[in-house]
């Protein structure tokens, strides 16, 4: 086989041609460069955060439901079973706020701090048996009111309900273990009572 000229050489791909106007020589078109990388094509779409449209009407209905709402929630649970509330929330079923009942006066809404019984007679008397019970009331702020047992109970029924908060231990002077609550009420008032008395 015969030499290949310079103009069979560039048309099969083995030659170069060169430019007449910077001297550089150009490689064929189907040779490429080596040592270089073409980089990947760029994105240049930027992504926009989604925006959803609505009319200033269709919004104000929509704030005044979400308030009512809100209103009609605190209202429920203001009112709502404490206890209740936290066991469907404990997963174990056990109430997470314990509630008791505190004694109450009469008709004067006076707390009962505690009461004891001061006689204690039981006798027959000609064939008849006979009783004498009296008992002292303790209030909330310190007096004292003495009277028939039974009277205590007929005017002792009603109870108000309380959160217990916290418990403690204490001793008495035969070294007896008393148990403190720590109680709340409805109102937001506090006090401590001897669990003896709590029912």
């Amino acid at each position: 086989m015969g030499r290949k000229s310079n103009e069979q050489k560039i048309l099969d791909g083995e030659a170069k041609v060169e430019s007449p106007v910077t001297g550089t020589t150009t490689p064929p078109a189907d040779v490429k460069p080596t040592g270089t990388t073409t980089p990947p094509p760029t994105n240049t779409t930027t992504k926009k955060d989604d925006i959803v449209e609505i009319k200033r009407e269709d919004l104000d209905r929509m704030m005044k439901i979400m308030e009512s709402q809100g209103r009609d929630i605190s209202l429920l649970l203001k009112t709502a079973d404490k206890s209740r509330i936290a066991k469907e929330l404990n997963k174990d079923g056990e109430n997470l706020i314990k509630q008791c009942k505190v004694r109450t006066w009469d008709d004067t809404d006076k707390l009962i701090m505690g009461w004891k019984l001061v006689t204690n007679k039981c006798e027959v008397v000609m064939g008849k048996w006979i009783e004498e019970q009296i008992c002292t009331i303790i209030f909330e702020d310190g007096e004292t009111l003495t009277i028939p047992l039974l009277e205590f109970y007929r005017k002792t029924l009603k109870k108000v309900e309380a959160d217990i908060i916290s418990r403690t231990d204490e001793y008495d002077v035969n070294n007896n273990k008393i148990v403190i609550l720590k109680l709340q009420f409805p109102t937001g008032k506090t006090i401590l009572l001897n669990s003896v008395f709590a029912n």
